[in-house]
């Protein structure tokens, strides 16, 4: 009989023992995928999925991390400022920056490199986010917002009842709404850095070239459940002007790589073929 009491009091506890869960850490963790997924899921289901460590069966970039997993981007890996950062201005005024990774200070170096070429007649901007995973969302608004009016980007949409946020183009030292705008892209073009390209194009503000992008819009938080577990899993979904979805579907550049190599430019250099290609063709925007 005491046994049995004591299985019945305790069998929680033994299954998720079983699994090498403790209650706690399935009850956290249960509390903010409840409260935070951006789509709705069934408990028993999250539980089971949670247990057998296949939580990307809901959500592939869900995921229950040890501390000792836990990446920390301030202090586990390197510094990424400035990685990848590249500014030139050549003689026909091309100014181009190839933009590697949205990290925290980038669109001020950006403007900063504009303002001090103010008096130099710009004739074209690139924007090179080819390999560019994406980073910070507020850096690709304040990118676009030195070449847009004010007007709507895009907006992050989380579970129903949670009002979406809305992102706006703001007024900045450099504004210049009127300069052609090239942006080149690839299949590593993804996140924060496919807003820039998703707002331009649906705008009209600029023309894509390269290849249809990674097509991730959907935003990851972490959360920690345990003193030695975390949670990450999705929290909301970035949806551009007209509803547009990027996620899984990617945008897709005005401009393919071999449309530019079947009209005669195949240097080995992709964004001097495009600048030939754009010469050529007297494109204006």
């Amino acid at each position: 009989m005491k046994l049995f009491i004591f299985l019945l009091l305790f069998s929680p506890y033994l299954n998720s023992a079983e699994h090498g869960l403790l209650p706690s850490v399935e009850k956290r963790s249960w509390y903010y995928f409840k409260n935070f997924f951006y789509k709705k899921v069934d408990k028993a289901q999250f539980i089971q999925k949670l247990r057998e460590d296949r939580l990307q069966d809901l959500d592939k970039y869900a995921k229950l991390i040890n501390a000792e997993e836990l990446v920390s981007p301030d202090s586990s890996k390197p510094p990424r400022k400035n990685r990848g950062e590249f500014f030139s201005l050549d003689k026909n005024g091309i100014a181009i920056f190839r933009l590697d990774f949205l990290v925290k200070g980038t669109a001020k170096r950006v403007e900063g490199k504009l303002l001090e070429n103010i008096n130099t007649k710009i004739s074209r901007i690139v924007l090179d986010l080819r390999g560019s995973p994406g980073g910070h969302v507020d850096e690709a608004v304040d990118i676009l917002s030195l070449f847009m009016r004010k007007r709507f980007l895009f907006k992050q949409v989380k579970r129903s009842g949670i009002k979406p946020k809305e992102y706006y183009s703001s007024k900045k030292k450099y504004f210049n709404p009127k300069t052609p705008i090239t942006v080149l892209i690839d299949k590593k073009t993804g996140s924060a850095s496919e807003l820039i390209a998703m707002v331009f194009k649906h705008y009209g503000r600029g023309y894509l070239f390269g290849e249809t992008t990674y097509g991730k819009g959907v935003v990851q938080s972490t959360f920690q459940v345990g003193k030695s577990f975390y949670i990450r899993f999705t929290t909301a979904q970035s949806i551009g002007p007209r509803n547009f979805i990027i996620h899984d579907t990617g945008i897709s550049p005005d401009y393919t790589v071999d449309q530019i190599a079947k009209d005669g430019f195949s240097d080995s250099s992709f964004l001097k073929n495009v600048l030939s290609w754009i010469s050529e063709k007297n494109l204006k925007q």
